[in-house]
């Protein structure tokens, strides 16, 4: 028979003497520390796991890799976070210098150097790219270089990162094209209307029966419409080019959750590539009638013939209003008629605002919940909206150029 007092103090010898063989063994593995700082950060993140993981502990295979990935992840995040702002600054210092080169350019001039511009400035925002990310895989490598760490993880991460600043070096080139694409429109337009005040004093010169002229003045005003709805057309994006557009920046900003700490209850979502689908159904079907709401909850056991119960009614009417306000929010600060990856980040942070406040059902029941499909469905129900509002802001543009 022990004593309590004695168990404990024996148990803490034994739980010591496993810690001190299992450091010897890794390091006759080659798991080695370079300093004492190393070891006590692997230690506490295995701890800080177990307390993350909760019950969850119990579905987990491998608690030697979740801890490796979620020591690499939190390094992954800091090395991002310093790092892609400073890309994005220097893109667009380049980006605005092409601006003003190319504004500062004669009708005749942008027309003959336009794509010369254009080449320059993709060439200059593809070279900053790689310098940048040169010194980002540097950076990780640099931080990943504890032998604890397997390289097909380090591997797997770096492709991730690597998939990162691919998404801002592509933003960054899809709003140079976008600038450029419309200087060179808007350069077409005012030729086109040069060209035309030219013709009618050419016709005021020549004089002649008044109703010829008449019609000759409105043949050239048809030609110059004809002109201009063209221009225009190139201007805006279409329809399907607005859900292609959507659909990307999402698979781009997709890639980066994986890293964004404040964005932990997306972690989970998948990707979609079924928007236009979706925005069909949208257009045929009543909001109540969208979604399948059922896919939201956990099932749960009912008494026959009992299709729902008071939880669920009661939580899906507070979703679906939140999720019109989310809307709301979302569209409202959509100003032009142009799809921005600052519009598709700006809708995860909104609708994480909106559903996981302290006060939400979803907080206070979230095991009730399957999150990534309330999730998903709430994000395609946003991305539609703001489709609907590209395509309408497109129309009003037209309908004030037009009248210009």
């Amino acid at each position: 028979m022990k004593w309590r007092n004695n168990i404990f103090p024996e148990d803490v010898l034994t739980l010591r003497k496993k810690l001190i063989s299992t450091v010897e063994s890794m390091h006759k593995e080659g798991h080695t520390f370079k300093e004492l700082y190393d070891l006590y950060t692997s230690m506490s993140s295995y701890w800080n796991t177990l307390v993350d993981l909760g019950d969850g502990i119990l579905n987990c295979q491998d608690l030697e890799e979740i801890k490796m990935r979620k020591e690499i992840s939190t390094k992954c995040s800091k090395i991002i976070g310093h790092f892609d702002k400073a890309l994005n600054d220097q893109s667009y210092v380049i980006i605005n210098a092409a601006k003003e080169k190319l504004n500062d350019s004669s009708s005749e001039d942008k027309n003959e150097h336009s794509d010369e511009i254009n080449q320059d400035t993709i060439a200059k925002l593809n070279a900053k790219h790689m310098e940048v990310l040169g010194k980002v895989k540097g950076e990780f490598l640099k931080q990943t270089e504890l032998l604890y760490f397997p390289q097909e993880i380090i591997t797997e991460y770096q492709n991730r990162i690597e998939s990162n600043f691919d998404r801002i070096r592509s933003i960054c080139l899809s709003v140079w094209k976008t600038y450029w694409t419309q200087a060179r429109e808007t350069n077409k337009i005012e030729n086109a209307k040069h060209e035309l005040v030219k013709n009618v004093a050419e016709l005021i010169k020549t004089g002649g029966n008044l109703e010829k002229f008449q019609d000759l003045v409105d043949e050239k005003f048809s030609e110059y419409d004809r002109k201009f709805e063209k221009h225009l057309k190139n201007f805006f994006d279409s329809d399907e080019k607005y859900i292609h557009k959507i659909e990307q920046y999402y698979i781009q900003n997709h890639n980066q959750i994986i890293f964004t700490e404040s964005l932990k209850n997306f972690h989970g979502i998948g990707r979609f590539d079924d928007l236009k689908k979706f925005i069909y159904k949208c257009k045929t079907h009543s909001y109540s009638n969208i979604f399948d709401t059922k896919q939201w909850y956990e099932p749960v056991l009912r008494k026959e013939g009992q299709k729902i119960d008071y939880f669920e009614f009661e939580c899906t009417s507070w979703i679906l209003d939140a999720l019109q306000k989310i809307v709301r929010v979302v569209v409202g600060a959509i100003k032009k008629p142009y799809v921005e990856d600052s519009h598709i980040r700006n809708a995860f942070y909104i609708i994480d605002n909106h559903f996981f406040h302290q006060d939400s059902p979803i907080v206070k029941h979230i095991n009730r919940f399957q999150i990534n499909m309330l999730l998903l469905d709430s994000i395609k129900y946003t991305f539609y909206s703001m489709y609907i509002a590209y395509v309408s802001l497109k129309a009003s543009e037209i309908a004030s150029n037009r009248q210009k």
